[in-house]
């Protein structure tokens, strides 16, 4: 089970993944898609309240986008209004049932709200519909790791870096349950490759990893 090191940065740097579907009215398209696209910066820079208005325009020009409401239950999530993000995340699906990013996108609602049973079931719909989506392998992953699913979870991270090599995340999750399991130079492989992807692997791992394994990189 990995415990003791800070919390793997949230996936949220691969949401963005396609969640704009087209509109029919061609001047709302154009104004549509620009408003998604300055919230889609504004959320990118944690700036949720401007994010949140530009997601709106999308939603009052086309109130049948999935992407509109996914995006903004996001940044909902990212204020901690999680009532709200659930509610425009589940729209989302409503919307697009065989919208795969909806699913990841309401898994890390319930995973913020602890429901990590909801957020597994979510999590795994999305792998179900888009199997070669990383940032669910990756989130399913962290899950499993919590709940001492050790195989289960560095089976997710090698899929995350299957599809996606440059995703440091996982990387470091491997390394840390390759130690775990005292496979030290799978851990080092692991912790470089993350470093070469410009990951400050935290410290404290890093000096536990050189004692047990009596190795200094």
């Amino acid at each position: 089970m990995i415990i003791g090191y800070k919390k793997l940065r949230k996936a949220t740097f691969l949401i963005s993944l396609m969640l704009f579907l087209a509109f029919t009215n061609t001047y709302a398209q154009e104004t549509a898609n620009e408003a998604f696209t300055k919230g889609e910066a504004y959320r990118a820079s944690y700036k949720f309240d401007e994010a949140i208005a530009e997601f709106d325009k999308v939603i009052k020009l086309d109130p049948n986008s999935p992407s509109g409401y996914a995006s903004r239950a996001l940044c909902y999530s990212g204020k901690g209004n999680y009532e709200k993000a659930l509610a425009d995340s589940t729209k989302a699906i409503e919307l697009d049932p065989k919208n795969a990013v909806a699913y990841t996108c309401r898994g890390m609602v319930y995973q913020e709200k602890n429901d990590n049973a909801q957020a597994m079931i979510d999590y795994t719909k999305a792998i179900e519909l888009a199997p070669k989506q990383s940032v669910a392998y990756m989130q399913r992953g962290v899950l499993y790791a919590k709940r001492g699913d050790v195989d289960l979870a560095l089976s997710d991270f090698n899929k995350v870096v299957e599809f996606d090599p440059n995703v440091p995340d996982a990387y470091v999750a491997r390394a840390i349950i390759y130690w775990q399991q005292k496979d030290y130079n799978k851990a080092w492989d692991n912790v470089h490759k993350a470093e070469a992807l410009g990951y400050p692997v935290e410290q404290e791992f890093i000096n536990d990893l050189k004692k047990d394994s009596g190795r200094e990189k």
